[in-house]
């Protein structure tokens, strides 16, 4: 399923949704040749009132002159079913890639923590090679530390 409507006028309605936030849905219009006639945020498709930006391009496209309402209000609720199927399916694509990259990451920690602990297991003294370890990734700090303690404690004393 795509996430794009074609209209009967030849015009599109394309769904963008915001994966960091799913209730934020763009609505793209394209015409016939593909030129991008509007462009509004809005909530999910199924939230849509008839008053939206997204039903005022709808009924311009649809009816320009204006002549028949109910029977475009007709339409638009059933263009609204379309777009929420496409949402929810979207939606359903976004939320799939989204625990497959979790999974992902938590068999990479798994398999991290794995090696490690080999790693450690493999060492005569293991409290050595955490310590220097430590010291490479804190970057000599703990010679600064000493050093600043070695100050701090002969002015107090002197």
């Amino acid at each position: 399923m795509t996430n794009i409507a074609e209209l009967p006028t030849k015009d599109t309605i394309t769904l963008i949704i915001n994966k960091k936030n799913p209730d934020k849905v763009t609505y793209v219009f394209k015409n016939r040749y593909g030129n991008k006639i509007g462009e509004y945020e809005n909530r999910s498709p199924a939230t849509l009132s008839p008053q939206s930006n997204v039903a005022r391009q709808y009924k311009q496209l649809m009816d320009p002159k204006g002549k028949e309402p109910k029977n475009i209000n007709s339409q638009f609720l059933e263009l609204k079913q379309l777009l929420q199927l496409n949402y929810e399916n979207e939606l359903s694509i976004i939320e799939q890639e989204i625990a497959d990259r979790k999974q992902a990451e938590k068999e990479k920690d798994i398999a991290k923590s794995k090696e490690s602990i080999t790693k450690l297991q493999s060492l005569d003294y293991p409290l050595i090679y955490i310590g220097s370890i430590v010291e490479w990734f804190t970057a000599g700090e703990r010679n600064n530390i000493l050093y600043a303690f070695t100050v701090y404690m002969r002015d107090r004393l002197f």
